[in-house]
């Protein structure tokens, strides 16, 4: 790691961080004005292309990273924010499926600090205390694709949805996934109320595509939906999808496939590296989203072979990844009742 590169993530994580420190209970500080004054600055990069953002409490990542490898394996070049990294920060800025180089970070950081100090100077009302570790990334991962040139821009929530600095966009549409338990200090400690906070990166008049089962979230985003306007396409009326599990007995590599169908077409079985029933809703919300997406945007569309391709090359570390089969070794992240409930599944 050279000197340069180590001062900018200094700098990164010198700044509030609620990744490190846990959100506060009553997150009255999270201001989207300052993040929107904070893109302004750099001269607004997310509207340098259509936007597909993601929230949901369990699901979005691997939805998202879903989206991102079908639209580059359409040539159409995604550029992918994800959190938070595994081992590297560059890995939440992913265009075409490769991550960030230490000098495009060491480029990214200055450009945005810059901004950032402006900001704190001259709007220190807006500023309050200056942006986030969280804010600041996301305004790198949003300059990143609009220098690269991304076609599509795939965003990944951090936590919740109305008051997440991703939210300081207005997407082309609004993708919510599963929706369980977690963070319930923050987001409330009903389904119904952190179903809210979800919904609420739902825009007035933009499409959105739900895929949370549970019927008291579910209501819950549709009526946010109708109050807004907002198209809603949803699991298990408008698309679904089935998962296939891999031969048995299982050896390594073995890949699962799924079954989906949207409103638009029978995207038949499709092979995927992810493991685990859960995946299949994940993958019917990905392909609905994208053909959603293509209603708005036909410029986006994909086909059968591109998500074919896409699926088979996806790659989502440390979600029910194996590492080793002598002995089985298996790695996931599940944090919650819901997601130690389909790693569970998954093993079964």
């Amino acid at each position: 790691m050279n000197e340069e590169y180590r001062d900018r993530l200094e700098y990164l994580y010198s700044r509030l961080n609620y990744e490190w420190l846990g959100m506060p209970a009553a997150p009255a500080e999270l201001r989207l004005k300052r993040m929107r004054k904070l893109l302004e600055l750099l001269d607004d990069p997310h509207q340098a292309a259509p936007i597909i953002h993601v929230a949901g409490t369990k699901g979005k990542g691997s939805t998202a990273a879903m989206m991102a490898a079908v639209l580059d394996a359409a040539g159409l070049r995604a550029g992918l924010f994800s959190s938070p990294h595994l081992h590297r920060l560059e890995e939440r800025f992913k265009v075409d499926g490769q991550v960030a180089t230490e000098t495009d970070a060491i480029e990214l950081i200055d450009l945005v600090r810059e901004a950032a100090e402006r900001l704190e100077r001259d709007a220190p009302v807006v500023s309050a205390g200056g942006p986030t570790f969280f804010e600041l990334t996301t305004a790198i991962g949003l300059l990143h694709f609009a220098r690269r040139h991304a076609r599509a821009m795939v965003l990944e929530v951090g936590m919740g949805g109305r008051l997440d600095s991703t939210n300081a966009v207005r997407p082309a549409l609004a993708v919510i996934t599963s929706i369980s338990f977690d963070h319930t200090r923050q987001l409330g400690n009903t389904l119904g109320a952190i179903a809210r906070e979800k919904a609420g990166i739902l825009k007035r008049n933009r499409p959105a595509v739900l895929g949370a089962r549970a019927p008291e979230a579910a209501e819950v985003v549709r009526s946010v939906a109708r109050a807004r306007n907002a198209p809603i396409r949803e699991i298990a009326i408008h698309f679904d999808g089935r998962s296939i599990p891999p031969a048995q007995p299982l050896s390594r590599p073995t890949p699962g496939h799924v079954h989906v169908h949207t409103w638009t077409r029978d995207w038949g079985e499709l092979e995927l590296p992810l493991l685990g029933p859960h995946q299949a809703d994940n993958a019917a919300i990905a392909l609905a989203a994208l053909d959603q997406l293509a209603e708005v945007e036909p410029q986006l569309g994909v086909s059968r072979g591109d998500a074919e391709r896409g699926f088979k090359r996806v790659e989502w570390p440390a979600r029910v990844e194996i590492a080793g089969d002598a002995p089985w070794l298996v790695i996931d992240g599940a944090h919650n009742a819901a997601s130690a409930q389909a790693l569970a599944a998954a093993l079964r």
